[in-house]
C-alpha cells in the first residue's frame, strides 16, 4: 500500500514500485501530462482531489511526458492529458483529454469494490443464530476474529455459540478476551446463560424442578429453581413469567434474586425480543406502583 496518494514519477522504476505496492483491488491512476498543456493543468487538481478522497484505495502517479518519453511510448500515449487506470497489474480503463470530476469519479467507483459493511458479518451471524445454526454462527465470528483478533463482540459471539453447543469450559475461556469493565453488556448475557445451565444441573434438571412446583406451587424456592431451569432450556417467556410471579409476591425474595435474574434474562434475550418490552413493563409496574 502506498503511503502517499499522489506520487511524482521521475524514473520508470518509480512507476513500477508504485504499481507493485498496490493491494489487491486497489487502483493506480497514471496521469501523463506536460507543463505546457492547458487541459493537463485543468485536469490535474481533479485527479489529485479524487486520489486523496479515495486514499488509500487509489494512488495517483504523475508522469511528465517531456521528462519520461520512454514511459509515454510504453503506454502508447499519443496526446495529453492521457490517463490510465491500473488494477491488479492490468489496464482497467483509460481516457484522453480533460474530464469532469464526476466523470472521473464514476470510473473510480466502477473499479473499486463497494466497501464492506462492518456490521454485515455480525448480521449474518445473528441470522444463523435465529435459524439455530450455531456452528455456522461460530464460524462467522471466528472469521471476524481472523481479521480483527481483539474484537470483543466476536469473542462474545463465539462464547455464546460454545454455550449452546454445551462447551461451557470453552465459552468461559473465550470470555477471558471480553473485559468485564468495558464490555459488560457483551459478557454478562453469556455468563448468565452459563450460570443458569450450571445451576439447573446442580438442582437436578428441569423435570425435577417442575415436579417440585407441581407438588407445591406456593414454594417460591421451587418456583425460582424451576425458572432457572426454564431459562437454561431457553424457554425465556415461561422463565420470566415464573420470576415475575415471585416478584409479585415478594419483591425482596432472596435479596432481590428473582428480579435480578429477570433483568439479566432481558440481556440474554436482547432488546429486539418482544418479550423484553412486555416483561420490563410488567416488572416496572410491580416495583413502582
Amino acid at each position: 500500500m502506498n503511503t502517499s496518494s499522489v506520487i511524482d514519477i521521475t524514473t520508470p522504476q518509480d512507476l513500477q514500485q508504485a504499481a507493485q505496492s498496490l493491494d489487491e483491488g486497489d487502483v493506480l491512476i497514471i496521469d501523463f501530462w506536460a507543463p505546457w498543456c492547458g487541459p493537463c493543468k485543468a485536469l490535474s487538481p481533479v485527479l489529485e482531489q479524487l486520489a486523496r478522497k479515495y486514499a488509500p484505495r487509489v494512488t495517483l502517479a504523475k508522469v511528465n511526458v517531456d521528462e519520461q518519453p520512454a514511459l509515454a511510448a510504453q503506454f502508447r500515449v499519443q496526446s495529453i492529458p492521457s490517463v490510465k487506470f491500473i488494477q491488479d497489474g492490468k489496464l482497467a480503463g483509460q481516457f484522453t483529454g480533460a474530464q469532469s470530476a464526476d466523470q472521473v469519479e464514476k470510473i473510480i467507483q466502477e473499479l473499486l469494490p463497494p466497501a464492506e459493511d462492518p456490521n454485515a458479518p455480525f448480521e449474518a451471524a445473528k441470522a444463523a443464530i435465529a435459524a439455530g445454526n450455531w456452528r455456522d454462527a461460530e464460524r462467522i465470528y471466528k472469521d471476524i476474529l481472523a481479521r480483527q483478533p481483539d474484537d470483543p463482540a466476536a469473542h462474545a459471539g463465539v462464547a455464546r455459540c460454545l454455550v449452546e453447543r454445551d462447551d461451557l469450559a470453552g465459552a468461559k475461556k473465550e470470555l477471558e478476551h471480553v473485559s468485564p469493565h468495558t464490555h459488560a453488556s457483551l459478557r454478562d448475557p453469556v455468563l448468565t446463560r452459563i450460570e443458569v445451565i450450571e445451576q439447573c444441573a446442580q438442582h437436578g434438571g428441569l423435570k425435577k424442578q417442575a415436579e417440585r412446583v407441581k407438588a407445591n406451587g406456593a414454594d417460591m424456592d421451587a418456583v425460582y429453581d424451576w425458572a432457572v431451569c426454564l431459562a437454561a432450556t431457553r424457554d425465556y417467556r415461561a422463565a420470566c413469567q415464573a420470576l415475575l410471579s415471585i416478584v409479585e409476591q415478594n419483591k425482596e425474595f432472596k435479596q432481590g434474586a428473582a428480579r435480578s435474574l429477570l433483568v439479566l434474562l432481558f440481556g440474554v434475550m436482547g432488546s429486539d425480543a418482544p418479550e423484553v418490552d412486555e416483561f420490563r413493563g410488567r416488572l416496572a409496574s410491580i416495583l413502582f406502583i
